[in-house]
Parts: structure tokens; C-alpha cells; sequence
């Protein structure tokens, strides 16, 4: 074993080492995986100027409340956030001040990672031989693991992301594989079917599936969930995308206990016992008497009441925007479908990484931002709205909504009231909101 060990741990090393320097140096790859800015000198001396550490930054700056600040003062930034950050631009960053210097230090480094992470994932693998199913499937999820980690220290390696970031990132790692998760785990592995399913014995009492006899051991459970037959019926692909708003409400829902002190789960208990009945009162008790921002108020109060709850599960979203869809276009705007369905196909066939995410009154069609909108405005037209910024030299029929005055994403629209006012005209200018967003 020793010998496999050892061997596995060099052979592996250098394939990573190799390949990474492949990846980098040599591959082609399409589309333009780093960009490059117009103006470089000018975006180093801005970093220059308002970075003053090396390290991770985030823009906007996100709302942290200080000494002394009152709750008003409060609510505006996390407003004055909200509102930056659907204006954009959205900015992750890097940012190493100090010169670069010698390549031989990241790349002796990079080395040791890299056979640090061979050799377990080799110790692991030679582990597998006398591993259940169950056993197999937590390996997988270790090696996944390790890869997750080999890659973050390679961005601390050479992109110099922040110890703090890199802490944070292994603190999530533990967050996921810890009892919580392996509950998750189990209940996604007994909806497999086979040794997954539930037995009873002769007195009727429910037994614990193989799978969950396996992973009892291994998660350290003395009560795993109790075992759900597997789903027959096949699921379709959603022709939608998830909304982005998904991932805010999850991103609120996993920083709300360090924010306000309280999980989402606490605070809808506290809601409905202490709480007034109304969903307005309840945002105007949350506000005054816990001096929570604007945007949660909102959140929790919607929450209390049963509302909101698709926004934070992206299954549970393309669900219901289904659902939104079909409302949408029911009673007397039900004759709008054709034309919606024709603005669809032609929204989703301009560019690959267009996606649909229906809210209840609009369909918005995202590249990076929202582009274009379907709206059926009226029982006889559908308002086909474009983001065309302060464009000016339009046709007469292409709308000027004022939007870019007021700030809004869409600017133009089209009334269309038939198939034939789908045009080439309305395709060209769709091509041109789309190339903006680039």
C-alpha cells in the first residue's frame, strides 16, 4: 500500500502541475475567459487610490453597520446598496498592491498543493475497495471537497485572495459536510430506489433503509430522517431560467443570522407569536420595534404570511414562474399566448446564455442584466420592451418609454398586437439591446 501511495501521490501531483500549466499557457479556449480594460493605467490608479490593502474586495461595498450608528442611518445604506447594486456595475475582485515578482515561489507552492491533494485524494482511493454504496458516494463527495479547497488555495496562491476569504470559504465547506448536511445527504440518497426504499417488519414498524443503516455510521446520526420512496414520474427541463433574485433571497436567508442575530426559521416564530396579523403591520413592528432595514422588513413580513417562499428555491421558482406564466395569459388576455410565445422563441434564439425569468406581470429576458421585456399591457397588445440606454435615432414605431431618464433598465418597446408585427425590424433592434449587454 505504501508503495501504491507513494506512487499514486507523484503521478497525480505532476498530472495536476502539468495540466494546470497546459490549461493556462496553451489551450485556446473559446469566448474570453479574462478581459481586458479600456483604459488600464486609469483602472490601476482607482484601485491604487481607494484599495489600500491587498486582498478581496466586493462593489458595492456591502452596508456594515458601525459604533454609534442609528437604525436610520442604516436602512439608507443597505438602501443606497440595493440601489447600486441593480444599477451596477457589479464588481468581484482580487487586488494584489505589491509587485508580482519571481514566478518559482507561486509555482513551489502550487506544487506542494498539488501533491498535498494527490496524495489524499490517493490515500482515499485506496480506501474504496470494501466501501458500501453509501461509503462510495461520501468518498466522491471528499474528493469534490478536495478539489474545491486545491482550487481556493491556488487563487490565494497566485491571485492573492485574502486568509480571511480563503477561512471563509473552508468555514463553508465545514458548514455543508456537517450533520445538517449529511440529513440532506441521507434524504437525497433514499430517493434513489433499490436499497433505498423503506421496509417494515412483521409488527409494521418502519425500518432504516441499507443506505441509512450506512450513513448513520458515517455522519454520526443515532436517528437519520425517516426514508422517502423514490419519484417515478419523469421531470421536464424548465424552457425558463432561475431569476437573480434567487440567489439574493438565498444570500439574504444564509447572512440573516449574522446580521439580525436570528435565523429565518426564528424569526418567522417570533413573527407569528409576538407579531401583529397584517402583513403591513408586521413590516412596520419589524421596522420600529428590531429596527430592521427596508429590504427585510419586506422580506421577513411577505414570509410571515406564506408569500415569497419560491424566491429563495430555485426548483420551488421554476415551479411558479410556470404558474406565473400561465396566469399571465388567462381570461380575456388568453388569445395573447401565440404572440408571447413567438417573443419567447425569439428572445432565447438571439444569443446561448439568454435566459427567461417570468415575474407575475412581466417576462424580463436576461444576457448579464435585463435586455428586453414581454409585458402583456393591454387585452389586445403585448409591450415588447428594450434596454437601449440613451440611444436616439429609432423608427417611429419603436417607443420611447423616458425609462432612461428615470433610471430603468428598459427604455424602448414595440406594441405588438400580431404575429406580423414581429418583424426583421424587431429582431435587428432585439440584436442590438442584446450586443449592449455584453
Amino acid at each position: 500500500m505504501t508503495k501504491q501511495l507513494i506512487l499514486g501521490t507523484a503521478l497525480g501531483a505532476i498530472v495536476l502541475f502539468l495540466w494546470s500549466a497546459i490549461a493556462w499557457m496553451l489551450i485556446p479556449w473559446p469566448g474570453e475567459p479574462l478581459r481586458t480594460f479600456t483604459n488600464e493605467d486609469a483602472v490601476a490608479q482607482a484601485i491604487k487610490a481607494n484599495a489600500p490593502r491587498s486582498g478581496n474586495y466586493l462593489l458595492p461595498n456591502e452596508p456594515k453597520r458601525t459604533a454609534g450608528m442609528s437604525n436610520e442611518q442604516y436602512q439608507k445604506m443597505e438602501q443606497e446598496a440595493a440601489d447600486r447594486m441593480s444599477r451596477g456595475p457589479v464588481i468581484f475582485a482580487a487586488v494584489r498592491l505589491e509587485p508580482f515578482g519571481s514566478m518559482v515561489k507561486p509555482l513551489v507552492i502550487g506544487f506542494i498543493t498539488q501533491l498535498i491533494v494527490a496524495l489524499l485524494a490517493t490515500f482515499l482511493l485506496l480506501q474504496t475497495s470494501a466501501l458500501s454504496y453509501a461509503g462510495r458516494v461520501v468518498f466522491l463527495i471528499v474528493i469534490g471537497v478536495i478539489i474545491f479547497v486545491g482550487g481556493h488555495l491556488d487563487e490565494w496562491n497566485w491571485w492573492s485572495f485574502s486568509n480571511a476569504y480563503i477561512a471563509m470559504q473552508a468555514g463553508a465547506i465545514v458548514k455543508s459536510v456537517s450533520k445538517p448536511g449529511c440529513r440532506s445527504l441521507i434524504q437525497f440518497l433514499n430517493r434513489r430506489g433499490g436499497r433505498g426504499r423503506t421496509q417494515r417488519n412483521a409488527k409494521g414498524k418502519l425500518l432504516l433503509c441499507g443506505l441509512c443503516e450506512d450513513l448513520r455510521d458515517l455522519c454520526g446520526h443515532n436517528s437519520p430522517p425517516r426514508c422517502v420512496m423514490p419519484k417515478t414520474a419523469a421531470q421536464t427541463k424548465s424552457i425558463y431560467g432561475v431569476h437573480p433574485g434567487v440567489l439574493m433571497t438565498q444570500k439574504w436567508i444564509a447572512d440573516l443570522k449574522q446580521k439580525t442575530g436570528r435565523t429565518l426559521e426564528e424569526w418567522l416564530k417570533s413573527i407569528k407569536k409576538e407579531g401583529p396579523p397584517t402583513e403591513k403591520e408586521r413590516r412596520d413592528w419589524l421596522k420600529t420595534e428590531h429596527g430592521l432595514g427596508t429590504n427585510t422588513t419586506w422580506w421577513l413580513a411577505e414570509r410571515s404570511v406564506g408569500k415569497g417562499e419560491e424566491l429563495g428555491n430555485p426548483n420551488a421558482y421554476l415551479k411558479a414562474a410556470e404558474k406565473y406564466v400561465e396566469e399571465m395569459f388567462s381570461g380575456k388576455k388568453e388569445h395573447l399566448r401565440p404572440l408571447y410565445n413567438a417573443l419567447l422563441k425569439l428572445g432565447l434564439s438571439i444569443g446561448k446564455d439568454v435566459k427567461a425569468c417570468p415575474c407575475q406581470t412581466i417576462v424580463p429576458l436576461y444576457r448579464n442584466h435585463v435586455f428586453a421585456q414581454i409585458k402583456p399591457t393591454t387585452q389586445t397588445r403585448i409591450d415588447f420592451g428594450l434596454a437601449l440606454g440613451d440611444t436616439k435615432k429609432t423608427p417611429k414605431r419603436l417607443i420611447n418609454t423616458g425609462g432612461y431618464e428615470k433610471k430603468d433598465r428598459i427604455t424602448h418597446r414595440f406594441e405588438i398586437s400580431s404575429l406580423k408585427d414581429i418583424d426583421d425590424e424587431v429582431n435587428r433592434w432585439l440584436k442590438i439591446a442584446y450586443d449592449r449587454d455584453a
